[in-house]
Formats: structure tokens, C-alpha cells, sequence
């Protein structure tokens, strides 16, 4: 559903749906769609923060850096 959505603001590479493990594999309520532009993530902040997807409240929509680690071999 939500890469459906969400494609309309650009190509995705992946969309994560984390789950908690501890309580039967339940959505945590949170999701990450990586786009192949930060253009296309910004698009998709701009137009969907606050939207209503029909599940219960608005989400919340922002553009976060993915995170460096830290290369052994360098």
C-alpha cells in the first residue's frame, strides 16, 4: 500500500516496515521509503506530511539522512 502511494513522488528503492518481534510481530507504527533521489524524498515530505491514509490518524512525513557506518577496511 504504502509504496503504491508513495511512488507517486518518485521511484523507490525499498520501503521497511519495522515489526516488534516481542509482541507478535505487530507494525511499530513506523515506516522508511528510500527513493533514488533526495528530491523525490523531499517531494514526498512536502505533499504527504499530515495526510490522512485512512488508518486512524495523519502520518508524519520527514526526509532523514541515511546513516554512515564506520568502514573497518579504511
Amino acid at each position: 500500500m504504502l509504496d503504491q502511494i508513495f511512488s507517486a513522488y518518485g521511484e523507490i528503492i525499498s520501503v521497511y516496515l519495522p515489526v516488534d518481534l516481542q509482541h507478535g510481530c505487530k507494525p511499530k507504527g513506523l515506516a522508511f521509503i528510500r527513493y533514488t533521489s533526495a528530491r523525490s524524498a523531499e517531494r514526498a515530505a512536502q505533499a504527504m506530511n499530515g495526510a490522512n491514509l485512512g488508518v486512524g490518524r495523519d502520518v508524519i512525513v520527514q526526509v532523514i539522512e541515511q546513516k554512515r557506518y564506520w568502514n573497518q577496511d579504511e
